[in-house]
């Protein structure tokens, strides 16, 4: 007899898939969601990935958007909400190295990377399905003047549970759930001048390039195509150590952060300040835990790379209704 579960992410406190899960089985089923489970695993060496991913980090960016990827399990955690982080901008530019880069902490991009030739329905099952992972959508530009539908799936995404449907024998289905960071790229911003302050309030809309070196950018293609998957559950061992020794650890940093970021950024808008908070707090933990790096160092530049981030975005005036 095995345990399983159907989906990824946290099994009560202590397991988490993929990396951590013990005696736990994923059973994924058949069709596409084996598939993209089997995304969902280790190739070549952890210090193999640290050493051409660390070139990621050099760009606020591609480092913001990399950190994200380590943030996802810390939503629970911290009871934080589902938020999106969109970087858009001219085509050569990096972003789908990027988006690679922070996929690959959990396993292989390619496979477990989602595009916006989707349906809605489709993107919702696959938040479902990622919960604690992040989910990588790429080519905003794919829809083309489908607003509507974009904003739509902003409002889905964010809410963090998919719709009531009804049963065939009466009564309704199992609601679907997730505790993700939606990383997007894209030519285009997912909002408009239109768009009401609930969609910028959701999305941290970041223009430019990520990765402007080319050459750095196809080192990434290649370097991940032989190593990844080996981040993310070092990640999450050290996490589950942690809690162990300070339960009150991660929310207690989480809310030192937030504070400190709302007096530096007070015109800003307070769900923006949050979601990167969280995400710098990420940042902060992967400099020590995967990065090496000593902790006064570690803190400086998680800092300084949400200063960068929040400088790129809107205040609340500009986003006012």
């Amino acid at each position: 007899l095995s345990k399983s579960v159907s989906r990824m992410g946290w099994v009560g406190s202590q397991r988490f898939l993929p990396g951590v899960q013990g005696d736990i089985e994923l059973d994924s089923g058949d069709g596409g969601t084996a598939s993209i489970a089997h995304g969902y695993r280790e190739e070549g060496t952890l210090e193999k990935w640290v050493a051409f991913v660390s070139k990621v980090r050099e760009f606020p960016i591609a480092r913001f958007t990399l950190a994200s990827a380590f943030a996802t399990p810390l939503l629970k955690i911290v009871g934080s909400r589902v938020f999106i982080v969109h970087n858009w901008g001219p085509s050569r530019g990096g972003k789908t190295a990027s988006l690679k880069a922070a996929l690959s902490v959990w396993g292989e991009p390619e496979k477990i990377m989602a595009s916006f030739n989707a349906t809605k329905v489709g993107l919702e099952r696959l938040a479902a399905f990622y919960t604690d992972l992040p989910l990588g959508i790429d080519e905003r530009q794919v829809m083309g003047d489908k607003q509507n539908f974009i904003e739509s799936l902003v409002y889905l995404l964010g809410m963090g549970k998919g719709k009531a449907r009804g049963s065939k024998a009466g009564g309704l289905q199992s609601f679907s759930f997730w505790r993700t960071i939606a990383l997007t790229t894209g030519e285009e911003p997912l909002s408009t001048e239109s768009s009401t302050a609930g969609i910028k309030t959701r999305t941290l809309e970041l223009y430019g390039s990520p990765i402007p070196n080319e050459k750095i950018a196809s080192e990434i293609h290649r370097g991940i195509a032989q190593n990844y998957g080996t981040a993310g559950p070092a990640f999450v061992t050290r996490l589950l150590n942690e809690l162990k020794t300070n339960p009150e650890l991660f929310k207690t940093d989480y809310e030192a952060i937030q504070m400190e970021l709302s007096n530096r950024c007070q015109d800003h808008i307070s769900s923006h300040v949050s979601a990167i908070s969280l995400v710098c707090m990420a940042d902060y933990y992967a400099s020590q835990w995967i990065f090496g790096m000593d902790e006064d160092e570690s803190y400086s530049q998680a800092m300084n790379l949400a200063e960068q981030i929040i400088g790129k975005l809107e205040t609340s005036d500009e986003v006012d209704d």
